[in-house]
């Protein structure tokens, strides 16, 4: 019947929480909550039109060599590509050329963003040296686990007028954040709480 917050307490009929796996678990330690996937996101501002890259269209590339058998290969650190501004050519003033690239694991070295340009080089055959390098963003919790068994269908409802939403409880994925949270909604309106 009440939330304690920063700002003061918050009386209410019911609490939907909706928030990551491990914030979820600080407010709620008896939650089992699955481990998380890193992912370093990089972007770069191309020396060249978006045209060259991908004939102009906004397709996902992925490395379908990063794999040799069961071995990984370090040279080839991107899980996937993509230039952002063939899609939305906003995300770059100018004409610019914007290309999001991910890896996964929590990576902030200049040698990290050397691979990385190394391997874009080869994912778009042109030359990456004269790319500016505009940001590096490590997410230590971007994606939950989904590791076998995963209950895609798990429980909304911790307690009487207290719901629980995320993608963790779902989908590992934007779809998963959503159907849950209306999963969540859905459950609180047919509790009338």
């Amino acid at each position: 019947t009440m939330v304690r917050t920063d700002q003061g307490d918050i009386r209410c009929r019911s609490v939907v929480i909706a928030t990551n796996a491990r914030s979820a678990k600080i407010l709620v330690p008896s939650l089992q909550v699955p481990n998380s996937n890193a992912v370093t996101t990089w972007y770069h501002l191309a020396d060249c039109a978006g045209d060259e890259l991908t004939d102009g269209k906004s397709t996902l590339v992925i490395d379908g060599k990063k794999f040799a058998g069961h071995h990984e290969d370090p040279a080839r650190p991107l899980i996937n590509t993509v230039v952002m501004t063939n899609n939305a050519p906003s995300y770059a003033a100018d004409g610019r050329t914007l290309i999001s690239s991910s890896a996964l694991g929590v990576h902030h070295s200049s040698l990290a963003e050397s691979q990385v340009r190394s391997h874009l080089a080869a994912l778009y055959k042109v030359p990456t040296s004269n790319w500016t390098h505009v940001a590096t963003y490590p997410i230590p919790d971007a994606l939950p686990m989904m590791a076998a068994p995963h209950d895609t269908e798990q429980s909304v409802r911790l307690s009487d007028g207290v719901y629980i939403a995320g993608d963790y409880r779902q989908v590992s994925s934007i779809n998963g954040a959503l159907a849950s949270g209306r999963r969540a909604d859905e459950a609180l309106l047919v509790d009338d709480l």
